[in-house]
């Protein structure tokens, strides 16, 4: 892994030492996967856009494809929420999924 203080946040392991604060937040979000109905509140840092294309393309294999498998994550989430019209937790997953860069 390259990016220690960056890429095990961002694929939910809250456990992996020294994190970013954004870093850290999504380690907690995926733990909770989106927190239900209770609106959170989100780090005001929006990485700047194509940050995460560019960690996924310079991080190692094994940890590219975790950071693949976490904005895959995302979009189901996002997916489940429209067919089901759980309209409560649309907020968390599309403010999650704008600062991945899915839009």
């Amino acid at each position: 892994m390259k990016f220690p203080h960056l890429t095990p946040g961002y694929c939910g392991d809250q456990d992996s030492g020294s994190l970013t604060l954004n870093a850290q937040f999504f380690a907690l979000y995926f733990q909770r996967i989106g927190g239900g109905s209770e609106k959170l509140l989100f780090p005001q840092r929006v990485p700047r856009a194509g940050f995460f294309q560019e960690l996924i393309d310079r991080e190692t294999n094994v940890a590219s494809q975790a950071l693949r498998n976490a904005r895959q994550r995302l979009k189901d989430e996002f997916s489940e929420i429209i067919s089901s019209q759980s309209w409560g937790k649309l907020h968390n997953s599309t403010h999650a999924l704008l600062r991945w860069g899915a839009f």
